[in-house]
């Protein structure tokens, strides 16, 4: 059977004790059978996934489509940390304390009770960003900046992101985050009093692009980031009925059928191929 293997971590892949090259989101097509036995070896501080094609973890997800199966690993485990105690302070209405057990913790606990948030990774340096007698802002170094929001008083996360860049302003949180889109968005996170709203903005515009593969792309990266979708658009077709109609996805991977321009993949996999006249979209085509 042909499976479509692929990976938002890159990671090394062995089939039975064969090497088979690196996962990335560039799907890798191999013809394979229940009994295969999968190896994926991440290049960083994650634990191995092992298992049989018959029998996959819950770690790894599977999409039987009509050009083949669609296998990809969801998350993998971080490995275990040890134990040591990195920042400890008692603030007048709770208590805040960062470890690392196995993985990273953040626990706060007040009169009400007690709650734990996780980083997978050990920071190489971490911070009080903000705090007021509501929440406070914790920002741990990693590959990026990991900031963290936490309601302490309800012992809940507001926001935890990855962010490239971060201020406080009168009060005010600001954080950037830059995407490696065809149109290079960059959402731009306001959060004040714990109420977030978001702006998204571009460095370029979709008449720049003059391949239609490259302008449907863009087209369904502006779609998944929630951007303005209207310029890609003919006048005529209706937005909202638009994007009920081709859904929610978390990936979006080249069809390995000519039939189709695009894989989404998500709870499933549709496929789908636009056409497109005078840098418009006019109509589209799923599975």
């Amino acid at each position: 059977m042909v499976y479509h293997i692929f990976s938002q971590i890159n990671c090394y892949i062995k089939i039975n004790g064969e090497y088979k090259g690196i996962l990335s989101l560039t799907p890798l097509t191999l013809n394979l059978n229940g009994l295969d036995f999968i190896e994926l070896l991440p290049q960083n501080n994650f634990c191995p996934i092992y298992f049989t094609l018959s029998n996959p973890p819950p770690q790894v997800k599977t999409h039987n489509t009509s050009f083949g199966v669609y296998l990809y690993p969801v998350y993998f485990l971080s490995q275990n940390l040890g134990y040591k105690e990195l920042f400890f302070k008692e603030y007048e209405n709770f208590n805040l304390k960062v470890v690392l057990d196995g993985i990273c913790k953040i626990i706060i606990t007040n009169k009400a009770g007690c709650f734990t948030e996780t980083i997978s990774f050990n920071p190489t340096n971490f911070s009080i960003f903000f705090k007021d007698n509501r929440y406070i802002g914790l920002l741990f170094n990693l590959d990026k900046q990991l900031f963290i929001l936490l309601d302490h008083q309800n012992l809940k996360t507001i926001f935890y992101k990855l962010v490239d860049e971060i201020y406080l302003e009168n009060g005010v949180i600001y954080a950037k985050i830059t995407t490696p889109s065809t149109l290079c968005h960059t959402i731009i996170y306001t959060i004040e009093k714990g109420e977030i709203t978001r702006q998204i903005v571009k460095e370029k515009e979709p008449f720049t692009l003059l391949n239609d593969t490259l302008f449907a792309f863009a087209f369904l990266e502006s779609l998944s980031l929630k951007d303005e979708i209207g310029c890609f658009l003919q006048e005529s077709i209706n937005q909202e009925k638009l994007k009920e109609f081709i859904g929610e996805y978390d990936y979006i991977l080249p069809c390995p059928n000519a039939s189709f321009q695009f894989a989404l993949v998500g709870n499933s996999v549709k496929f789908i191929k636009f056409t497109i006249k005078e840098q418009k979209i006019v109509d589209l085509e799923t599975s």
